[in-house]
């Protein structure tokens, strides 16, 4: 086998050196972009958008956002107060009740403080299935039983903090907490 060079002159050798090999991967490397902006410019023409349209708009635009500017919040100002009020109060309430509720899953899904091996599979398995069902799917369920509220919110964090001490409480020594309860 004989390596053959593919240029025959010195100018052609010139040329091929010339075509620097970066250039061909920046080329390879924007060929998505180009083809991207090409099917958004046939899309545009597609869906015969008035491009004339669009400078008038602007002002409006720029009329609405003065309005907004500076806020007024006028008479309502005391109703928005309290709804404020009472969107803190439910968070409030709710972490408070899923870390109540996931304390009391903790001790028991916790391999050094519960009571039966029974107990820690049935608890662990619960604690699973709370934090496997989405945040969302909770909030639907909720929506539609009690409406808004609190046990929402209890209900997603309490898996959360349990499962979370469960897993503190187990890496613990025993003795650790038997000193604790005899101490009193």
């Amino acid at each position: 086998m004989t390596k053959t060079s593919v240029a025959t002159s010195p100018e052609e050798t010139l040329l091929l050196k010339a075509v620097n090999p970066g250039i061909r991967r920046q080329a390879l490397r924007a060929l998505p972009m180009v083809t991207l902006m090409g099917l958004a410019l046939a899309a545009l023409l597609r869906l015969q958008i008035d491009f004339r349209a669009i400078v008038p708009g602007i002002g409006k635009l720029g009329w609405l956002a003065g309005l907004m500017w500076p806020p007024s919040v006028g008479a309502h100002l005391p109703e928005f107060l309290g709804a404020l009020a009472e969107t803190l109060g439910i968070a409030f309430l709710g972490v408070l009740l899923a870390a109540a509720a996931g304390f009391a899953l903790s001790l028991m899904a916790a391999r050094t403080m519960s009571p039966a091996p029974f107990v820690r599979v049935v608890a662990r398995r619960l604690l699973d299935v709370l934090r496997g069902i989405d945040v969302l799917i909770w909030a639907m369920v909720f929506v539609s039983a009690v409406g808004l509220g609190p046990f929402k919110l209890c209900t997603t964090w309490k898996a959360t903090f349990a499962r979370r001490r469960s897993w503190a409480l187990s890496a613990r020594e025993a003795l650790a907490f038997n000193w604790l309860i005899e101490s009193g």
